[in-house]
């Protein structure tokens, strides 16, 4: 995951990696508290995980907003679906 989330933020060095990581694990702890089963190879799932990583990473995002929206709306997404739920 941790390269998937490097490549959508356009990131090529190891300088973030600790914090990326931190996201990607915060993520997928939010996720598990909602009820949403870990599951790294689902697409869906990874694609969640990007979202969130995109959003919190930095500071002063001009895209927070529509990112936040994004992921809730995946969020709910696999919350819904039946092989996601625990």
């Amino acid at each position: 995951m941790l390269e998937k989330c490097k490549t959508a933020l356009r990131i090529t060095g190891n300088e973030f990696d600790t914090e990326i990581q931190d996201l990607i694990e915060a993520c997928t702890k939010e996720l598990e508290e909602s009820g949403v089963k870990t599951q790294l190879y689902n697409p869906l799932y990874q694609r969640t995980i990007i979202t969130y990583v995109k959003r919190d990473f930095g500071w002063n995002n001009d895209d927070y907003d529509k990112l936040n929206e994004s992921y809730n709306s995946q969020k709910i997404f696999l919350m819904n679906i039946g092989d996601s739920n625990e």
